[in-house]
């Protein structure tokens, strides 16, 4: 994913650094954090890419819901 593409899905930066030639973006959109590493000197090229999902408590969710989640965060 580009840095447009996470912008499009609603993803907000809220922390941003440089290092050598990467460039991190730590971006947050609702109880999902991605942290992505691109390389300046190739492109924009993703080097490395970090998903993590905050604590989530649902009183109740029904049984496609928990099969979507379920097929995702277990691959």
């Amino acid at each position: 994913m580009t840095m447009s593409e996470l912008h499009e899905m609603g993803f907000e930066v809220v922390k941003c650094y440089t290092h050598d030639q990467f460039i991190t973006q730590r971006r947050r959109n609702g109880n999902i954090m991605i942290e992505t590493t691109w390389d300046r000197n190739k492109d924009y090229n993703r080097v490395s890419q970090d998903v993590m999902i905050d604590e989530t408590y649902l009183e109740t969710i029904n049984k496609k819901d928990l099969l979507y989640l379920t097929k995702i965060l277990n691959r």
